[in-house]
């Protein structure tokens, strides 16, 4: 269940590190790896991170549509969701932005707990990813409750 979790949320919390201390620890360490996490973007990083998101963007819209033939589940595309949010994160600074793409990943971790609740009733419960995603959307209230 935590490594659900942390996989769900790391980079998320690094695009939040990033936004509230460029300096921090983590940042510091994904700088290292090869990550660009500082501001602003110049402009072939802009690019290069504009494909990424349009790449998501069609992954997340090809996984929804085999959710909609019941081929997937909602709770599994919350990782590309999650992603997709990181990566639009990192494209901007505007804190009503951040927040509103903070708030479009917590409506589908709240999707994703009431599909696990209606589980109940056919015995299908996954109680790890229910639990996953109920501490996923506690994090996420609290990360946009820290944005200016």
């Amino acid at each position: 269940m935590h490594l659900l979790r942390t996989i769900l949320l790391l980079p998320l919390c690094v695009a939040i590190c990033q936004c509230t201390d460029p300096m921090s620890s983590m940042a510091q360490r994904h700088k290292m790896n090869g990550l660009q996490l500082d501001y602003p973007l110049n402009d072939a990083q802009k690019a290069l991170q504009q494909q990424r998101i349009e790449l998501y963007r069609q992954q997340l819209q090809r996984h929804r549509l085999r959710q909609q033939h019941g081929l997937e589940s909602l709770s599994s595309s919350i990782a590309i969701e999650t992603e997709l949010v990181h990566l639009q994160l990192q494209m901007t600074t505007d804190a009503p932005t951040q927040r509103a793409l903070l708030q479009q990943l917590q409506q589908t971790y709240q999707k994703v707990i009431t599909e696990q609740q209606a589980k109940v009733a056919l015995n299908a419960l996954d109680p790890d990813v229910l639990a996953a995603s109920q501490s996923a959307l506690l994090e996420l209230k609290m990360l946009e409750a820290q944005l200016p």
